[in-house]
């Protein structure tokens, strides 16, 4: 639902599993230009610095393969990339409910009004504010605010005279253009916030295990996380934490964790 939080979790989380390495090289070549690079540039700064190589890489690999708009994040890689030809003709198979984002840039291009749209339409007819919207698709305020009057002037929004202003999207209404069945609706689930969960905690783990640290420092710096990604966890509704009352030796186990991997589990 979310292509550049996915993009960037899976370039975190590709040491797990090899296969996810594959994955990313193949998207390049038949998707790099249905990605926003200035959006995964905007989400990339919630993300630790050892992870801007990794996505100076990808996008040296968008320049290679023909797309042009990567190369501000590529960086210094951009000067060694041979340019070959674009891949522009190749479009993924865009069918499934999940796709809907990247249906919406195909028909409407890659820009805040596609995201908005799909935003919107992902929560189920539920209203939302600019500063929501904004929130959730990593875009500034105010060019969330002209788009979505954009989109209210094409009719595809409806707006609500809330305070502040509310904005909604009816799926009832593209059922029949997107031909997918209301009940198979795609929901937006705050995916960026969610992996920055998940690769906060796993990082957490990896580094505990190559420092060897005891099981007070491990504690420590497992709290240190819950503190620094409390804004997350808040806008993905994740509860789960350790009962930080009981003491600090009990905070590494105890069912939470296996309660935050069920509910992970359930919206990855």
């Amino acid at each position: 639902m979310d292509p550049e939080a996915l993009v960037l979790a899976t370039l975190v989380l590709e040491e797990h599993e090899r296969r996810l390495s594959r994955l990313v090289q193949m998207w390049i070549g038949v998707g790099s230009r249905l990605l926003s690079a200035g959006r995964l540039a905007s989400l990339l700064r919630d993300y630790p610095e050892s992870v801007t190589p990794k996505v100076a890489a990808f996008a040296a690999e968008a320049v290679r393969a023909g797309d042009a708009r990567w190369q501000r994040l590529a960086g210094k890689a951009k000067a060694k990339v041979a340019r070959r030809p674009s891949v522009e003709a190749v479009t993924p198979d865009l069918r499934q409910p999940s796709t809907l984002m990247l249906r919406l840039r195909l028909a409407l291009g890659v820009g805040i009004k596609a995201d908005a749209l799909a935003f919107l339409l992902g929560r189920a007819g539920a209203r939302a504010t600019v500063r929501q919207v904004a929130s959730g698709t990593g875009y500034y305020q105010r060019a969330v605010r002209r788009a979505l009057d954009d989109l209210v002037a094409a009719r595809f929004v409806a707006v609500q005279a809330t305070s502040p202003i509310s904005y909604s999207a009816q799926w009832a209404d593209w059922e029949q253009l997107l031909g997918v069945d209301q009940s198979n609706a795609p929901l937006w689930r705050c995916w960026h916030e969610l992996y920055l969960v998940v690769v906060a905690l796993d990082s957490c783990g990896r580094e505990a295990d190559a420092a060897r640290w005891s099981g007070y420092v491990a504690a420590s710096r497992l709290r240190d996380v819950f503190e620094r990604i409390a804004p997350f966890r808040t806008r993905a509704y994740v509860h789960e934490a350790p009962d930080w009352e009981k003491p600090s030796e009990e905070w590494i186990g105890g069912d939470w964790i296996a309660q935050l991997a069920d509910r992970l589990r359930g919206v990855l």
